[in-house]
């Protein structure tokens, strides 16, 4: 599966977690090398 410049949003989290539905993660796949970054809700970058 190639997850390049695909978006993810988190559906849930446990209670004292720091992602949120207003979190998103943007997935950079080279080969085989996979990296995210994420923002939003409690986020900044």
């Amino acid at each position: 599966m190639n997850y390049n410049n695909k978006t993810f949003r988190p559906i849930s989290n446990t209670e004292n977690g720091e992602t949120s539905n207003e979190t998103l993660f943007h997935y950079k796949q080279v080969g085989n090398i996979l990296t995210s970054e994420y923002s939003g809700g409690k986020i900044k970058y």
